[in-house]
């Protein structure tokens, strides 16, 4: 008796996988992917969210951040100081045109008086409500980029060197230069022992007797090496 013939086999049935086969290979697609998704989710939250909100945290503590207190100066030490700005009122002391007859504004020159002496005078700044001065009179940079070897007195232009004692005063008698002699526009004076490192800057009201409104003074330690100084006092104002 002959056996039953089996049918054909299916040649679509016999080429596919085992239905546990597929779901292995498509774990272990899913395995491989799943670290370049939580690359891209971490990128893409670092970039839309953590990142703004740390650019904001950092510009608020900017903005609130307190400044460092500025520094007194210490009796005892020699400082430099010279003027970097100074300004006057319209008209002179009383009400009077600077330049009578040409109605031009002042030639400004200040001088420094310590311990009873003119110690410093300044060349003058013409035709001006506003006289600025360098006290670098060697180029900066090349201050800067050299050996350092360079003597303070030969490097600047401006100023005095003062050593500061508590109680002692520092004057700035400022003038207005004129064809006819000299024309006292004010004068301001200031302890020394109470002066900041640094720029200060004081203003002072119009009266018959002074025009001065606005003097803006440098002070610098000389104890430090003469690049750190240059640089210091090569500042904008």
């Amino acid at each position: 008796m002959s056996e039953p013939a089996h049918p054909p086999p299916d040649p679509a049935r016999s080429s596919a996988a085992p239905p546990a086969r597929r779901s292995g290979r498509a774990l272990a697609w899913l395995a491989g992917l799943l670290p370049l998704l939580l690359i891209a989710g971490a990128v893409y939250g670092y970039l839309n969210w953590w990142k703004p909100h740390a650019d904001a945290a950092d510009a608020y503590r900017a903005a609130t951040a307190s400044p460092p207190a500025p520094t007194t100066v210490e009796p005892g030490k020699d400082y430099y100081v010279f003027i970097r700005t100074l300004e006057v009122y319209p008209t002179q002391p009383g009400g009077h045109e600077w330049d009578r007859g040409g109605g031009s504004a002042p030639d400004l020159w200040y001088q420094l008086v310590w311990q009873g002496k003119t110690v410093y005078e300044s060349d003058t700044r013409d035709d001006g409500f506003v006289a600025l001065w360098d006290p670098i009179s060697v180029d900066v940079r090349e201050a800067l980029l050299g050996s350092g070897k360079l003597e303070l007195a030969g490097t600047l232009n401006q100023g005095a060197i003062v050593n500061v004692t508590a109680g002692q005063m520092l004057e700035i008698i400022v003038y207005d230069s004129d064809p006819l002699g000299r024309e006292r526009a004010g004068s301001a004076a200031m302890p020394l022992d109470t002066l900041l490192e640094g720029d200060n800057t004081f203003t002072f009201d119009e009266t018959p007797e002074n025009a001065v409104k606005r003097i803006v003074m440098s002070v610098t330690d000389t104890d430090q090496p003469v690049a750190n100084l240059l640089e210091a006092l090569s500042l904008p104002n």
